[in-house]
């Protein structure tokens, strides 16, 4: 925050700026008024997440306006535009008769690098699923409180005011399912363990019009460890999987569920090729699916060659393989349409630090930079300046981590945060907000599931 004395420094500029350009009018009868000028100053001379800025003209004579978004405005006034999740330029246009100056700002967007805590949801949740609904609320639900008691209970939690309030139940306690936003706004829970079975079929739908959960159909393999995509058309492609007393990549089906028609199916051309548990589906900006690393027990240990599937054929096809095979890794699309893989463990718990990207032009896996401290079970959020935030997790020693490092695409590098979690956490849920901060909740720190709330800005 702007200190008052920096403030003051900036009125006080900008006053004698005024008083300067006061003197384009002359100071006696019959001087030739100076040229026509003008400034304008950014308070706080960037945008960050939330935060809108304060525009400050300064001129003489004549009138003004501030474009875009502001219009007429007047020497010394104060007016607000923002917040912007992007660098934005202003200019100030000032007339007098057949005279024109112009001034311009231009106003970033920065992120604060700071963590700060919010007021704690209803119930302590780890290994829970997240979905931001697009207006700054996140559905929480499910989730483990311990090692025996899973949830069924869900709650909407407003980053904006750091509030939470109920919302319907699951008929069954979960911990360990996926989840996503349909394009229509509700949300789908699909799979996991249960308190009663080691693995479910569950497939339920959350409408945020009346707060209820629907069973519209069901899985056609209980399953957890597994990934969900949401496809173009509105289907969910639904990708492998493991459960408790099983071998990781147990499950070797693949399906695609309709949420609409109640219906879940096989695709209808070639099948995923790798059975595989703990790994990532990520949707391209082409619609199709990149499925990435894993746990196969099938094979040995770990599915290190990666597959695309194309929902126009319903197929799967091979393309690059990880040079660092992994499970319970992150995977995050980057604005370019990159994948960015980070962190996890190999069948050999060997824990990996090397982050690998994944082109869609050349279907090729290539070195992105390496972890400070290598971490499992953490999160990997794209921020809106085009960096990756990777938080929490647990480290080679077990340990939970409270530590974050900022991957650059730009130098391909992982810089340690300078902050740090308001707990060590692992399991935990990191949801990107519409306004470019990141909300952090719950997971578990060894012992408990935490009932924690943060926000990085």
């Amino acid at each position: 925050m702007r200190s008052r004395h920096a403030l003051s420094v900036m009125v006080a500029a900008l006053s004698a700026a005024a008083a300067a350009l006061a003197g384009c009018t002359g100071g006696s009868s019959g001087a030739e008024p100076r040229p026509l000028a003008a400034a304008l100053a950014a308070d706080p001379p960037a945008f960050a997440p939330g935060a809108g800025v304060t525009l400050v003209p300064a001129f003489a004579r004549g009138t003004a306006r501030i474009e875009p978004d502001v219009g007429p405005v007047t020497s010394g006034g104060r007016y607000q535009v923002g917040p912007a999740l992007e660098a934005r330029t202003y200019r100030l246009i000032v007339e007098d008769g057949a005279e024109r100056a112009e001034a311009v700002v231009r106003v970033p967007f920065a992120y604060r690098d700071a963590i700060r805590p919010l007021d704690p949801p209803g119930s302590a949740r780890a290994q829970h699923v997240a979905v931001g609904l697009g207006d700054g609320r996140v559905l929480l639900a499910t989730g483990s409180a311990n090692i025996s008691t899973f949830s069924w209970t869900a709650e909407l939690y407003d980053a904006t005011t750091g509030t939470s309030a109920a919302t319907g139940e699951l008929r069954l306690g979960l911990a360990a399912a996926a989840a996503l936003r349909l394009a229509d706004g509700r949300v789908l829970v699909a799979g996991g363990q249960s308190n009663f079975r080691d693995r479910e079929d569950l497939a339920a739908v959350w409408d945020p019009a009346d707060g209820r959960w629907t069973e519209p159909g069901a899985l056609a393999q209980a399953r957890a460890g597994h990934a969900l995509a949401l496809l173009d058309d509105g289907r969910v492609l639904v990708t492998g999987g493991a459960w408790l007393g099983r071998a990781p990549g147990s499950v070797v089906t693949e399906e695609l569920l309709d949420p609409d028609a109640a219906a879940s199916r096989a695709p209808a051309g070639s099948a995923m090729i790798h059975p595989r548990a703990f790994h990532t589906a990520t949707v391209l900006r082409d619609g199709r699916v990149l499925v990435a690393g894993g746990l196969n027990s099938f094979s040995g240990g770990d599915a290190v060659e990666a597959e695309l599937f194309d929902p126009v054929t319903e197929s799967f096809a091979l393309t690059g393989s990880l040079a660092h095979p992994r499970g319970s890794h992150a995977a995050v699309r980057l604005g370019d349409g990159r994948v960015l893989v980070v962190g996890g463990l190999d069948a050999g718990w060997t824990y990996v630090a090397e982050a690998e990207l994944w082109d869609p032009d050349t279907g090729a896996f290539t070195p992105a930079g390496a972890l400070a401290t290598p971490r499992a079970d953490h999160s990997a959020t794209l921020l809106a300046d085009g960096r990756v935030l990777v938080a929490g997790g647990t480290d080679v020693d077990g340990k939970r981590l409270d530590t974050v490092e900022l991957w650059d695409p730009a130098t391909r590098a992982f810089t340690p945060g300078p902050v740090r979690l308001g707990a060590r956490r692992a399991l935990h849920s990191a949801t990107a907000l519409p306004d470019g901060r990141v909300l952090v909740v719950g997971g578990e720190d060894g012992a408990d599931a935490l009932r924690q709330a943060e926000v990085y800005e």
